[in-house]
């Protein structure tokens, strides 16, 4: 009983340091009471920093769907990307997705766009492509994320695309 007390109190003094909180540590009593509330407390806190999980879809009728799942991490990160995408129309234009990115930047939102693309080029009606990409991460604040699904029928930059709603970072 003594050594779990002890660890306790170790446990919840390490968990204050770890949070910034530094001189309640020592001010602990033998009973336990203050380090099972001190432990109660951090175990508060890591929960509030766990990662929370995101999903940004968008679907447009003669283009296709696409989807990303991933775990917010942060106010400037977030894990990877689990995409996919497929193209629903099968006119011959395949379809294609990427990751929109808004950040608060000096002041302002700033959208900038990721650099992967996933392609579908199959039309396989309920089939589409899957892709598991690198995570986002960014010195500024990491304010929303967006996807788009895109029909490949132009040359060069200006293709057809549909824009989902922007998915705000619970951590912002």
């Amino acid at each position: 009983m003594h050594s779990a007390r002890k660890a306790l109190i170790g446990v919840g003094a390490a968990a204050l340091l770890a949070t910034g909180g530094v001189s309640t540590a020592a001010a602990q009593s033998a009973t336990g009471a203050h380090a099972t509330s001190a432990a109660s407390a951090a175990a508060q806190d890591s929960r509030a920093m766990a990662p929370v999980k995101g999903k940004v879809t968008a679907k447009k009728k003669g283009i296709g769907k696409a989807s990303a799942t991933f775990k917010w991490k942060g106010q400037n990160r977030t894990g990877p990307f689990k995409l996919y995408v497929n193209d629903t129309s099968c006119d011959g234009w395949d379809a294609f997705t990427f990751l929109q990115f808004k950040i608060k930047k000096h002041g302002e939102l700033k959208v900038r766009t990721g650099d992967s693309r996933l392609y579908d080029y199959t039309c396989r009606q309920g089939g589409g492509e899957r892709k598991t990409v690198k995570g986002y991460t960014t010195s500024y604040k990491l304010h929303s994320i967006r996807i788009a699904v895109c029909q490949n029928d132009r040359l060069g930059t200006g293709d057809t695309c549909h824009f989902g709603k922007w998915k705000k970072n619970p951590k912002y």
